[in-house]
C-alpha cells in the first residue's frame, strides 16, 4: 500500500518529536548517563568522556572511558556494561570462588572483596609495566548482562592506582548504569 505524501510527512513528524521527547525521558541516554560518575580528582586533569553502545544480534554493549592525567602519568577509567564485561567478570568470579592470587616476578594478581564488591587487582613489572583495577558492579547471569568498572594505567604503581579507584563512588557507575536497560 502506498502511502500519500501528507501523511508519510505526519508519520515523520510524530516520530521524530517522539524520538526527540526520548532523551528527556532518560531512555536514549546511553553511555552519557554515567558521566557524573566521573568525579574531579585533585591535581588530576580529567579529559572528556568518550563511549559507545552498541547492539549484536541478542547482545548490547555500553562503554564508556574517561582519561585523566597528571603530568606523564595517565589512568584510563573504563565502565563497560554488557557482553563484553561477561568475561572479565566471570573470569575475576571464578579466581575469587578458587581463592586464586599469583604472585611472580613478572607481577601479581589477586582478587578481593573491597567496599562489598569483588575487586581483581593486577600490577605487571618489566617492559610491559601496568597496574590495573577491575570493580564487578553487576555479576552476570542470564537475566543481567553485568557490568565492570576498570582503571588502567602503564604509568602509575598499583598502590596509587588503588588510592585512586577509592575516590570514586563505585555504586554511582552500577546505579546509573542499571538506568539504560
Amino acid at each position: 500500500m502506498k502511502w500519500p505524501v501528507s501523511f508519510s510527512f505526519i508519520l515523520f513528524g510524530a516520530l521524530a518529536a517522539l524520538l526527540s521527547a526520548l532523551p528527556a525521558a532518560g531512555l536514549c541516554q546511553g553511555y552519557q548517563v554515567v558521566k557524573p560518575c566521573y568525579v574531579d580528582v585533585p591535581q588530576w586533569q580529567r579529559g572528556e568522556l568518550q563511549g559507545i553502545m552498541m547492539t549484536m544480534g541478542d547482545g548490547r554493549t555500553m562503554t564508556a572511558t574517561v582519561q585523566y592525567s597528571q603530568g606523564d602519568k595517565e589512568i584510563d577509567v573504563v565502565f563497560n556494561k554488557g557482553i563484553t564485561a561477561v568475561v572479565p567478570a566471570s573470569k575475576a568470579e571464578a579466581m575469587a570462588q578458587m581463592g586464586i592470587s599469583v604472585e611472580g616476578s613478572n607481577g601479581s594478581m589477586k582478587v578481593t572483596q573491597m567496599e562489598g564488591y569483588t575487586v581483581m587487582m593486577a600490577e605487571e613489572k618489566g617492559e610491559s609495566k601496568g597496574s590495573h583495577i577491575m570493580v564487578i558492579l553487576e555479576r552476570p547471569s542470564k537475566k543481567r548482562d553485568g557490568s565492570i568498572l576498570v582503571f588502567d594505567t602503564d604509568s602509575v604503581p598499583l598502590q596509587q592506582l588503588l588510592e585512586f579507584a577509592k575516590r570514586f563512588d563505585w555504586g554511582c557507575f552500577s546505579k546509573k548504569a542499571a538506568t539504560v536497560w
